[in-house]
């Protein structure tokens, strides 16, 4: 006579970590207890995966907008911004006046090297008695040519910082003409217009 065959009931596991929390284990002889403890254990350890990562992402910033102040502080402001305004102003209009007194000076100086200049060829034309340059002796025709290629030098250099010292002063209103209108710290006037140099005689200056 053949007796039947004895399941074994399931067994549980608990786990420490999650004390409300248990498995029951089917026996390895059942086929269908086989698969779903398999299940089973595989959800588990999906969990213990997936929750850690979603616990370490972190969290998204907090974007804050930063708004115009109201009332006092829009007033103070916009004071700061002008008097701001006003310093950047005032040190670019020190800048071009800088920019204009030293094309002042140049020219100045150039106006001294060439006025230099003629009175040494004046003075070796009266050695010669105004005689014709051919009749000169060879070192005082050199010495006249040599002076005189560097007149018509500075010439031409003071003639172009003229040009454009003038274009300048014409298309900005002539500033800086009047004491009144130089920068604070400045006193020097500047001149509305430069003449060019030309190998012309004036007899008024």
């Amino acid at each position: 006579m053949k007796t039947a065959k004895q399941v074994a009931p399931p067994r549980r596991v608990y786990f420490p970590r999650f004390p409300h929390f248990s498995v029951s284990l089917f026996p390895s002889s059942s086929c269908f207890g086989s698969k779903v403890t398999s299940f089973l254990l595989a959800a588990l350890a999906l969990s213990f995966v997936v929750l850690p990562l979603q616990a370490a992402e972190p969290a998204a910033p907090v974007l804050k907008e930063v708004l115009p102040p109201a009332g006092a502080s829009a007033q103070a402001h916009n004071r700061e911004l002008s008097q701001g305004q006003m310093q950047d102003q005032a040190h670019l209009r020190r800048l071009h006046y800088n920019r204009l007194a030293s094309q002042s000076q140049e020219l100045a100086s150039l106006r001294y090297r060439v006025a230099q200049i003629e009175k040494s060829l004046a003075a070796l034309s009266a050695r010669n008695h105004g005689a014709a340059l051919e009749s000169w002796s060879k070192g005082d025709r050199r010495s006249y040519e040599l002076l005189h290629r560097n007149m018509v030098s500075l010439k031409s250099q003071h003639n172009q910082l003229a040009e454009s010292y003038n274009t300048y002063m014409a298309a900005n209103g002539y500033p800086f003409t009047d004491r009144r209108d130089l920068p604070r710290g400045a006193s020097i006037v500047l001149h509305r217009h430069v003449m060019p140099l030309t190998d012309v005689k004036h007899f008024l200056h």
